[in-house]
């Protein structure tokens, strides 16, 4: 998830939810765990 934000700082929590068939809410749980804000990736 975290590689994911990192390649790509255009990515939303749903393309990152389908391309690993994770949840939405555990995408931004990981996300903000490691300083993410998924309206800044």
């Amino acid at each position: 998830v975290i590689g994911a934000a990192v390649l790509n700082l255009q990515i939303s929590t749903r393309q990152i939810e389908k391309q690993h068939g994770i949840l939405k809410s555990k995408v931004n749980r990981v996300l903000r765990a490691n300083k993410f804000h998924p309206y800044h990736i």
